[in-house]
Order: structure tokens, then sequence, then C-alpha cells
């Protein structure tokens, strides 16, 4: 099968907007239309929620973090979640907080020692796989049609493209992962993991 092309934003929006029936722009730089402004907001709230999931392409396993001098582990800004090892798993609880791995189970941001996870990063929308811009600008579309009130019927249908959108990125990043439950124990660590979120308070 053909290798889908690349989006850019201002593409992706534009196909938003040409689905909800809205007139597409040239720029996304500058004073746009309030509609274009939308779908343009909605794209970058999709692209993190969607990438928060975690997939081969923004996910790095068996990372060693280590403590500075002054004990913090301080996480890149673009993680958006980390999964820790098992060996941690089982007797501490980590957890991301201000940009830094705090110990809930010890009360503290000072480690002792290194520590083995597995991240999701935030890429920059035009630097991810075509299949996934395609899953985003498709559900970019679906929240705009609902942001926008349009009917019932156009927006199930919307929404149904999404899906199937979907459904071809979990292919594509299941083949790209090369997953294979049973023999590769980074697979297995990755799936079953325990997963930190960033603390939104």
């Amino acid at each position: 099968m053909a290798q889908t092309a690349s989006l850019t934003e201002l593409a992706a929006v534009n196909r938003a907007l040409l689905v909800c029936g809205r007139s597409q722009v040239s720029t996304l730089s500058g004073t746009i239309p309030a509609d274009a402004a939308a779908a343009k907001t909605l794209l970058e709230q999709t692209n993190q929620t969607a990438q928060n999931e975690g997939w081969d392409f923004n996910t790095e396993l068996e990372v060693t973090l280590a403590p500075g001098g002054d004990g913090l582990i301080v996480l890149p800004a673009d993680v958006l979640r980390l999964n820790y090892r098992d060996e941690h798993r089982s007797v501490n609880n980590y957890v991301v907080r201000a940009g830094r791995l705090f110990d809930a189970t010890n009360n503290t941001f000072v480690f002792s020692a290194s520590v083995d996870v597995d991240l999701t990063r935030l890429v920059a929308f035009e630097d991810c796989p075509p299949s996934f811009q395609e899953y985003a600008a498709a559900l970019t579309a679906a929240h705009l049609a609902t942001h926008l009130g349009l009917s019932r019927n156009r927006t199930d249908g919307i929404r149904a493209a999404a899906q199937l959108a979907r459904a071809q990125l979990v292919r594509e990043d299941m083949a790209s992962a090369d997953y294979n439950l049973i023999q590769d124990n980074s697979v297995g660590a990755r799936s079953f993991g325990r997963r930190v979120r960033p603390d939104m308070a």
C-alpha cells in the first residue's frame, strides 16, 4: 500500500474546516477567522491527548533517569507520562509533579539511585507518522463538528471517519512495534507496566 503523505498543521486544520463545511484558510498566523482558530486549538489539544495514549513512535523504552547532585530527577519538558519498570512498581509509587519525579511512597522528591522507566513524549505534529496525523486530523474534525453544533447525522459520519483512521493507526503502530507478547519482554513491560501521568493539580 502506498505511503500516505505527511500533513502540515495548516493542512490538518483546513481538512477539518472542509469536512465541517467551513471556509479554509491560507495561514494559521496572525488574525484568522473564528472557525479556523477553533480548529487550530482543537488540533493542538487533540495532538497532545492522542499522543498521551503512547504509540511506538513516541515511546522510549528502558530509559535510565539519574538524580542530579541535589537528588532530584527532572524530566524533559516534552514528557507526557512514564511507566516505571516492574522492579520499582512492586515497592514504590512514583508520580510526576511539577516536571520532577516524586516518590509518593516515601513522600520525597529526593532519589538516591537511578530509576529505569519507559517515557511517552510529545512529538511535534509535523514530525508524527502520517497515520497518526490522519487520525489527529479526523478526530479534530469530529471535535470541531461538535463545537459548531452540526447535525447529529453529520457529526456521526465525521466521527465514523475518525474511528476508521484510528483503526489504521493501530494497525500500523502494531506493525511498527512488531508486537509479540510471548517473546518480547520489553513489549510486555510496555503493555502491563504501571503508567504514571503528570499531576494536573
